[in-house]
């Protein structure tokens, strides 16, 4: 009887954590791990590299991995370098912060899938597997299998809200292990559940009652995001997020020299370094070269959607930049043209 205890014990924890996982998206708000650098820069190193750049995105698809991307329908933030003395760099993700003002962001159940597959569990020894993961407007279910001596397909069900801080509160409400109900969890599973988070603390996960309450931006992977979750709302197949600043002056919207364009990523003032340019005072927009549809834009392979696209020089030394869908490279290649403009549209 021990042993079977002992078995369920390490079953439940594991899959519990699998949960707290589940709901990991985007960012709410998160102190720095104390390895990393301040969000934010301090003053000499402003001085150095010069004011944040600021940011401001309509209708872009962002990828953060080739299997899970964030419906960004609108943002306003700042890049704000993570390296004392230096810009942020497009090249590498890990060398800025995008701290978020405002903003509406939405992630489908199968972008959600692909995050857990393909990064949250996406390790060796992971504990977990085949995740499946499908949302409701009254809750979330998770599907998988159990990588632990004989695998075992499991069942989470919870109910999902915003606390008052921004946070996430994961709520489970059923759990099966091989079709059996598992109950009574904190009680029999407390011990094994505090030694699994002991573990997993960097990813912004505390028990509270029967609850997690998770800050969830550390199970993204870079860029890292910074801000403060104020509305939380799951629709049929995905999960919105709205971002703001409460009780701070939200800044001005921004002017991209392109009139009327639906999907771009437009970046302002600043040092910012892509390739090998150095842009100062940064003026550089980045507009989907098919605007019928949503922006598919891929950091990872920004390049080669630059290649693919064409550029226009503005008179006052800024960009824009016509990128095709990441989706669509290859297609539009032969329709660029060969010379960029030299004035604005």
């Amino acid at each position: 009887m021990t042993a079977i205890r002992s078995r369920r014990a390490v079953v439940a924890a594991l899959l519990l954590g699998a949960m707290a996982a589940a709901v990991l998206l985007l960012a709410a708000r998160r102190a720095p791990a104390a390895t990393e650098a301040p969000a934010a820069p301090p003053r000499d190193q402003a001085s150095i590299t010069g004011p944040a750049v600021q940011a401001q995105m309509e209708n872009v698809d962002y990828r953060i991995l080739s299997s899970a991307t964030l419906n960004i329908r609108r943002l306003r933030g700042e890049l704000h370098s993570k390296r004392p003395g230096k810009p942020p760099v497009f090249d590498d993700k890990n060398s800025f912060v995008m701290k978020i003002h405002s903003a509406e962001i939405a992630m489908t159940q199968e972008s959600m899938t692909g995050l857990f597959n393909d990064h949250v569990f996406a390790y060796p020894g992971s504990p977990l597997e085949k995740i499946d993961l499908q949302i409701s407007r009254d809750g979330i279910v998770q599907k998988g299998v159990l990588r632990k001596a004989l695998k075992a397909r499991f069942v989470i069900t919870a109910s999902v809200t915003l606390t008052p801080k921004g946070e996430i509160r994961v709520h489970p409400t059923k759990v099966k292990v091989a079709g059996i109900s598992v109950g009574g969890l904190m009680k029999v599973f407390g011990l094994e559940l505090d030694r699994l988070l002991t573990l997993k603390q960097d990813r912004g996960v505390r028990i509270e009652g029967n609850d997690f309450v998770i800050t969830p931006d550390r199970m993204l992977p870079p860029p890292q995001i910074d801000g403060t979750v104020t509305e939380l709302q799951l629709e049929p197949g995905r999960m919105v997020l709205t971002f703001d600043s409460p009780g701070k002056p939200r800044p001005a919207p921004l002017s991209p020299p392109s009139k009327g364009v639906p999907n771009y990523m437009y970046y302002q003032g600043g040092t910012l370094c892509f390739g090998k340019l150095t842009m100062k005072g940064t003026e550089l927009e980045i507009v989907d070269a098919d605007p019928s549809d949503r922006f598919d834009f891929f950091l990872d392979h920004y390049n080669e959607q630059l290649v693919a696209g064409y550029d226009q020089n503005l008179p006052d030394g800024g960009l824009i930049v016509h990128m095709p869908d990441f989706d669509k490279l290859g297609r539009q290649a032969s329709n660029r043209p060969r010379v960029a403009s030299l004035t604005p549209p």
